[in-house]
């Protein structure tokens, strides 16, 4: 608005007659070739994907080094870690537990007195058998020395036949005496010596059951007994991968899938049957724990490894790109990329990795995805990260 313009002495005034009537058939044809000429006109997309000229911006994330590896049909399973050998020592006889020397945690050797039962009845009872053997002795002793007078008189003509019969019967008779009384004596002795609980091999106490003063009945058990230099992994394989698994086959495992720790066995026994409750197959894996660093009773997880596994070139199946004649990746040479063909030996699906073999060499650097906009001999660059 003009300074000073009185706005009082304006009036409005209409077009005068016939002016709409006039323009609108122009405006209708401007219009129509407006549409058409918005139609033909090229158009200019900003989000075009970059020719093969332009570099393409890559990141570190974005690509990953070619390595040489072996991969196969590895059988993955969940496992318990159980002693080799263990052994449970009960007491052979009821009886007062006058000493037991060893705790839980402690290690033994074989031949070691780890616990000691009361023996003053058993002393008793082997004073009193040994001389009743000694009683049996001597008359079996005795009668041999009648049989031979009898035999001497005989041969004199001043005894009979039956005379030496008679004498011959009774000198079995106890010498069958002393047999049974030998044995009798023997059995105490037996329970003398057991009573005595050393250590079967070498070892470590896993649980004590009794203490000193205790009286226990006979079968109780005192101590459990533990091997662990080696261990049994008992795995627990689907049925459907049972097939796979042979014994020899070299085994890794780790107890806790937080860490990079990971050990090494062996399978020794395929159980013949499944489990009823999960159809799952027990296999028996031995591993060497000369070092102690496995406790027994652990949960572990791990895989059988395939025995005739794949050797080739490892990169992560994403890298792949199909192509009409096969697969191929993209290898960053040179601040360009160049198309490889490649075959596809083997899949990973748990690691989502593949075995290749085919214009790639080992530590090459390829694009991890690749898309279909992406040109052999496209220049690239690095975004820098710092």
């Amino acid at each position: 608005m003009r300074e000073g313009y009185d706005m009082t002495h304006f009036t409005e005034q209409s077009p005068p007659a016939g002016f709409w009537k006039k323009w609108r058939g122009r405006l209708i044809i401007l219009g129509v070739a407006g549409t058409v000429a918005y139609a033909l006109w090229p158009v200019h997309d900003t989000a075009t994907a970059p020719t093969s000229d332009q570099p393409l911006l890559l990141s570190s994330v974005d690509v990953t080094r070619v390595a040489r590896e072996s991969a196969g049909h590895d059988v993955f399973f969940t496992g318990t870690l159980m002693p080799w050998q263990q052994a449970t020592l009960n007491a052979h006889f009821s009886g007062e537990l006058v000493a037991i020397n060893v705790k839980a945690g402690d290690t033994v050797a074989e031949g070691d007195v780890l616990a000691q039962l009361d023996t003053r009845i058993i002393e008793s009872q082997y004073q009193q058998a040994l001389a009743a053997l000694q009683a049996r002795r001597l008359e079996a002793a005795q009668a041999r020395q009648k049989l031979d007078q009898i035999k001497k008189l005989g041969a004199k003509g001043f005894s009979s036949t039956a005379e030496r019969d008679a004498a011959s019967r009774q000198l079995d008779i106890h010498l069958a005496q002393v047999e049974s009384a030998e044995a009798a004596l023997d059995q105490i002795r037996k329970q003398k010596e057991d009573a005595v609980i050393r250590a079967p091999f070498d070892g470590s106490i896993a649980q004590r059951f009794a203490d000193p003063g205790e009286v226990v009945p006979a079968g109780a058990p005192l101590l459990k007994l533990v091997d662990m230099h080696r261990l049994e992994l008992e795995a627990l394989v689907s049925s459907t991968d049972i097939a796979l698994v042979t014994t020899q086959q070299q085994v890794s495992f780790s107890v806790d899938s937080t860490d990079n720790l990971t050990y090494q066995g062996q399978v020794v026994r395929i159980n013949p049957e499944a489990r009823q409750d999960n159809r799952r197959v027990p296999v028996y894996i031995e591993v060497d724990n000369r070092l102690a660093n496995l406790p027994a009773g652990i949960f572990v997880q791990g895989r059988i490894l395939d025995a005739n596994p794949v050797s080739g070139l490892a990169l992560p199946t994403s890298a792949l790109q199909q192509t009409a004649t096969g697969w191929q990746v993209f290898v960053v040479n040179n601040n360009h990329l160049e198309a490889k063909n490649v075959s596809r030996l083997f899949d990973n699906l748990a690691s989502e990795q593949s075995i290749i073999n085919g214009a790639v060499n080992n530590n090459d650097l390829v694009v991890i995805l690749p898309t279909s906009s992406l040109a052999d001999k496209q220049p690239v660059e690095f975004m820098d990260e710092g």
